[in-house]
């Protein structure tokens, strides 16, 4: 597998993860043992999502993935 194809792979884990953090922070974070922090795991979320884009529209994602 080729590094393109790699970096496309990982920006759809991405925005499955950020998606995941931004619509069950709660259930994420009981999965996690953590007590609070939702609002930290939808920033999270958020963030995630905006790198997953970002290495799936760029010509080169390389900047993108270290974001993540």
């Amino acid at each position: 597998m080729n590094a393109m194809k790699v970096a496309k792979v990982l920006g759809w884990v991405s925005i499955g993860l950020g998606l995941s953090e931004l619509v069950a922070p709660g259930a994420l974070a009981r999965f996690l043992g953590v007590r609070r922090g939702t609002g930290l795991l939808r920033a999270y979320g958020l963030r995630e999502i905006a790198a997953g884009v970002g290495i799936l529209t760029r010509a080169n994602p390389t900047p993108w993935v270290w974001a993540r």
